[in-house]
């Protein structure tokens, strides 16, 4: 079954610490702060809801507390919620954090978890810089960099390794997790990210034909050749196979 027709195990977040109720509004609150249409964009409600899933498939393979599974999965949840970005355009890391730090509503929910769980709204906060992905590696380095040093800021240094580890995670999920879809859902969406670059750069690139073209080197450099994508469960590596194999033909 793929990610995106796995609903969020609710029983497996009330045993994390979550109460019911509170995971559900929160679920609420996500779903009606994604602007645009969200069957036409890759940065949809269903993007969103997968890399949470993803990162707790992922996560699970490791010894970590309660703490920094429901610190990283909270991450997820919020690493794109942009709602005052113009529709069909890509959220921005930035003003997502910006709204998390002055919308009430959200802001008591990350206090209120932190309160529950030990981390703070700024580890939070830092954990999606993470997904903070440009395809220009010198940008992508920089902005790596800048997550690294929030960290160190942001953590105590015994926690620092244990904070990049959960990076990596979430950032390997935000960019995998859409290929791990039946076929004809990774096509559109990724037709569904070239309406979002077009959009944002008023331009008549990339064309729908140009990121489909480009998807085989993404998937060969970011998704399929790491070595978190051996964390994963045979049926989701089989999966990305057969993306790629997709692709390639």
């Amino acid at each position: 079954m793929a990610l995106s027709q796995q609903p969020l195990d609710l029983d497996t977040l009330s045993d994390l610490g979550f109460e019911p109720e509170l995971i559900k509004f929160l679920l609420a609150f996500i779903g009606s702060n994604h602007p645009g249409k969200q069957e036409n964009i890759y940065h949809n409600l269903d993007h969103t809801l997968e890399v949470a899933n993803l990162f707790s498939v992922i996560i699970s393979q490791f010894g970590l507390d309660n703490k920094w599974k429901v610190l990283g999965f909270l991450a997820g949840l919020l690493h794109d919620l942009d709602p005052e970005r113009v529709p069909n355009t890509p959220p921005s890391v930035e003003r997502t954090i910006q709204y998390l730090e002055n919308n009430s509503e959200i802001k008591a929910i990350i206090d209120h978890l932190c309160a529950v769980f030990g981390f703070t709204p700024k580890q939070t906060y830092t954990l999606i810089l993470a997904t903070d992905y440009s395809p220009n590696p010198p940008e992508r380095k920089s902005k790596w960099g800048k997550f690294v040093s929030e960290c160190e800021i942001h953590f105590d240094k015994r926690d620092v390794y244990t904070a990049k580890s959960l990076g990596e995670i979430l950032a390997y999920a935000d960019k995998s997790a859409t290929y791990i879809q039946p076929i004809d859902v990774v096509v559109k969406r990724i037709k569904g990210l070239a309406l979002e670059l077009r959009t944002v750069n008023d331009s008549q690139h990339p064309t729908d034909k140009e990121m489909l073209n480009g998807t085989v080197r993404f998937l060969q450099d970011e998704v399929y050749n790491i070595d978190l994508c051996g964390y994963l469960p045979p049926e989701y590596q089989e999966i990305f196979r057969q993306t790629l194999d997709f692709f390639i033909r």
